[in-house]
Formats: C-alpha cells, sequence, structure tokens
C-alpha cells in the first residue's frame, strides 16, 4: 500500500496546507477569475475560473482553450 497525506500533497503540489482540490468552493468565489490576467498568458487549472478538483482542471482547460480558439 502507499498513503499520502496532506504533507505528501502540499510536497508534490506546493498547494497550501495540502488542499487536495485546490480552493474551497464557497460561494463567495463560485465563478470567480482567481487569477490577474496577463495578455498572451492563459492558465487552465484547478486554481482558476470556476470549479476543483479534476474536473475543474479540465472545464478550466476547455474554457481555456476554447478562449484561444475563440480569438483566432
Amino acid at each position: 500500500y502507499e498513503v499520502g497525506t496532506s504533507k505528501t500533497v502540499e510536497c508534490y503540489t506546493l498547494n497550501p496546507h495540502g488542499a487536495v482540490y485546490a480552493v474551497s468552493q464557497t460561494p463567495e468565489r463560485a465563478g470567480l477569475d482567481l487569477i490577474k490576467q496577463i495578455e498572451n498568458l492563459y492558465y487552465a487549472s484547478a486554481w482558476t475560473q470556476i470549479g476543483c478538483g479534476f474536473t475543474g482542471a479540465s472545464f478550466n482547460g476547455y474554457l481555456t482553450a476554447f478562449g484561444i480558439l475563440r480569438k483566432r
């Protein structure tokens, strides 16, 4: 067996306090873009826009790709 704790997650991902699913999804944060936008720099992760964890990261990747393609 292999066991991982919040300290393991923090070590490998640098997520604060070993947060497994990134930021907490509170009503105040829902739908917010948490990272300042910089021209021609795109973010796609569980820490941006909506959602958290694997599903949130995947959906944010989709939204980022869609935004890039829409600009073309």
